[in-house]
């Protein structure tokens, strides 16, 4: 049934819907500030100055420099360009194998279904860090090769999720009238299948930007990610962190705008599950 036009008002400003909508404003403001502000900076993001070197912050440097003089305001911007940029991709990676994997699945069920999600089970076994490395390793290093293989582990719980939901409305009445009706298969995806998924959809894709950019943050942390001279959010953590005792803010600042990234992210997954009222 199709809910009056005071009913979706008081729906679209209920308090889950102002909540998701903080996260949503917060996480924005960090991603537009990491791809406006250099842009229009003095600071270059490679400039150099060793006369500079591990300055502490100050009106002219934010939060402070590196050791060689690199302006760390303007390269923890850059490094969310990097982090965030990563975390969309990979996302989207995730979402193209998945979903279509998952609607067929749970839609077809049987022996296709049990085939496709042996091959889920098997590689849900194996540890996701240590496939994700081993995809760098051999692929190489680069920014598009890193969403690539991060992207190709994330999807095995998109597709697990979407195949849970696709199975349980598949058994609804109006999906056999459907089929009465003469409509292909695909057509019953397309038009009865998917719509009602979308809800979780949204939610899980939310959700898994963070977990993506927690892992190349990881990765970047660990050496294994990003490489010089390009930088995220988890190398200059890793950098902050070997002179954490000298220059404390040389980790401070991108770790606090990190967390709050991750945050506003995981807040506005919750609050999308509680409103959708998708389950885990």
């Amino acid at each position: 049934m199709h809910k009056p036009a005071k009913e979706l008002l008081k729906d679209h400003m209920s308090p889950t819907r102002k909540k998701s909508y903080w996260g949503l404003y917060c996480f924005l403001l960090i991603a537009a500030l990491c791809w406006l502000v250099p842009f229009f900076s003095s600071h270059n993001i490679q400039e150099t100055n060793l006369a500079k070197g591990a300055q502490a912050p100050s009106l002219e440097h934010w939060f402070g420099t590196d050791d060689l003089g690199r302006d760390l305001f303007i390269r923890t911007l850059a490094g969310g360009q990097v982090s965030i940029g990563v975390g969309l991709a990979a996302t989207l990676v995730a979402l193209m194998i998945g979903l279509p994997y998952g609607l067929i699945a749970g839609y077809y069920a049987g022996r296709i279904d049990s085939l496709m999600m042996r091959l889920v089970d098997v590689l849900y076994a194996l540890p996701f860090t240590i496939i994700v490395i081993l995809l760098t390793t051999l692929l190489g290093r680069s920014i598009a090769l890193l969403f690539i293989a991060i992207g190709a582990v994330e999807w095995l719980t998109m597709a697990r999720i979407v195949r849970a939901q696709t199975s349980a409305i598949r058994q609804n009445t109006y999906i056999s009238a459907a089929r009465t009706a003469g409509l292909s298969h695909r057509q019953i995806i397309r038009q009865h299948i998917f719509p009602n998924c979308i809800g979780t959809v949204i939610v899980y894709s939310v959700l898994t930007i963070p977990a993506v950019i927690l892992l190349e943050s990881t990765l970047s942390f660990l050496g294994l990610g990003i490489q010089p001279p390009a930088s995220s959010w988890g190398a200059l953590i890793s950098e902050g962190a070997k002179k954490l005792d000298v220059y404390p803010w040389q980790i401070l600042f991108p770790t606090a705008l990190f967390s709050l990234t991750l945050f506003a992210l995981n807040q506005l997954g919750e609050n999308l599950r509680a409103h959708y009222d998708v389950n885990t």
